[in-house]
Formats: C-alpha cells, sequence, structure tokens
C-alpha cells in the first residue's frame, strides 16, 4: 500500500531503534505530559518500549518515506512473522506513544539470510509510523508528529482494517483516552463509534480510556 511518498511494509530487525525512536516520540508529545511525574520517570528511559518493540517487532507493519520500492514489501526471505499474542496495549492513536510493556528485554537478531536482503536493498527508507495488530484489536498506532495530518495515519488504519477482515474478524476494537481529542476525531472521521469508557490502569495517572469499534 502506498501514498504520494510513503509505502508500507513488513518491519526488520534494523527498524528496531527506529521504531522505538518514534514511539519515544510521540510519548513525549502526547502522554508524557498528562502523566503524575513520578510515572513519567519510569518510561522517560525509553526502556519500557525498547522492549516492547523487541518482543513484537516482528508483528509490526512501518510506513516508510523515501522509499523507491512500490506496494506492501515483504521482509528478507527467510525472516517470518510470530504468532501475535495477547499483550496489555498502549493507548492505539495518530498520536500515542509506547507500551507500558512489562515484557523482559531480549535483543534481536538477525538471520543469515535477513541480514543479506537488509545489505541487497536497493533503497533507502525512514519509519515514520507504524500499527501493530493483534487479532481484532488495534493495539498501536503512531505516526512520527513531524508527519501528522499528511495521510500516514489513514494508510496504517486501513491497512490493519485489511488485515483484520483477512483473518475473518468482523469487528475492529481500539482504544484511545478521553484528553486525547485529536486522536478521537481521527477514529471518529474514519468510521469508528466510541462505545465505552472506563478507568485507565496502564498509566496509573487518573486518565479515562475509550473503546472504539467499527465494523469491517
Amino acid at each position: 500500500m502506498r501514498g504520494p511518498d510513503i509505502a508500507l511494509r513488513m518491519a526488520r530487525v534494523s527498524d528496531v531503534e527506529a521504531v522505538t525512536a518514534l514511539l519515544m516520540q510521540t510519548y513525549h508529545t502526547t502522554w508524557a505530559p498528562m502523566l503524575r511525574p513520578d510515572v513519567a520517570a519510569t518510561f522517560a528511559s525509553g526502556e519500557r518500549t525498547r522492549a516492547y518493540v523487541r518482543a513484537h517487532w516482528r508483528e509490526f507493519i512501518v510506513a516508510v518515506s523515501g522509499t523507491s520500492a512500490s506496494g506492501l514489501q515483504s521482509r528478507p526471505a527467510g525472516e517470518t512473522a510470530s504468532t501475535p499474542t495477547a499483550t496489555s496495549s498502549a493507548p492505539p492513536t495518530e498520536t500515542s506513544s509506547e507500551t507500558p510493556s512489562e515484557t523482559p528485554s531480549e535483543t534481536p537478531s538477525a538471520t543469515p539470510s535477513e541480514t543479506a536482503g537488509e545489505c541487497n536493498a536497493t533503497y533507502e527508507d525512514e519509519v515514520v509510523g507504524m500499527v501493530h495488530v493483534i487479532g481484532d484489536f488495534i493495539d498501536a498506532l503512531h505516526v512520527s508528529p513531524s508527519r501528522q495530518r499528511q495521510g500516514i495515519g489513514m494508510l496504517l488504519l486501513a491497512h490493519a482494517e485489511t488485515q483484520m477482515r483477512a483473518a475473518g474478524h468482523r469487528l475492529a476494537r481500539l482504544e484511545t483516552d478521553t484528553f486525547n481529542t485529536q486522536s478521537r476525531a481521527f477514529y471518529v472521521r474514519n468510521g469508528y463509534a466510541e462505545v465505552a469508557t472506563y478507568p485507565d490502569e496502564a498509566w496509573d495517572s487518573g486518565l479515562t480510556t475509550v473503546l472504539l469499534t467499527k465494523a469491517l
């Protein structure tokens, strides 16, 4: 899937640091100002975000800018996606941030064929967005703050919905928080309805989560 200068592809091991940096950017611009100082301090190092990315990067679709490739690009030969497992979700928004994951940090490693595939790439690209789908749930959707309002979030969202539809799901679910009016408006514009609210225990800062759904 492709926009004017954006392509979507499966994440690669070489994207781990770029995706981590992206999530930290959106964390600092959206979530950190809303958290209690002591809670914000526990996320400031980025270690929880890095652990999440290292554990789940094979399940991510990334939006890249500057690539000469067209369409949805696969991983290098020999690299396979792992089966998604249920985890606690980050607030998944176009301006959202890190997943408060307790997943132990593990160093991602590349297979020989993956490394060869990376070295043989004939184009350079910059990760400007990502989406992580688990079953019928959009666990995270992030776009670089400098690239928001350019249609990248819509590309990622459309791909996520296509992925869920192909897997046989008839309803898409996601969460954001009540304070995040930009995120809420984005999803409503794209056909989602707010169906429930409940305390956001993940951030432990008195926030309120909004559950949104859309028929596929």
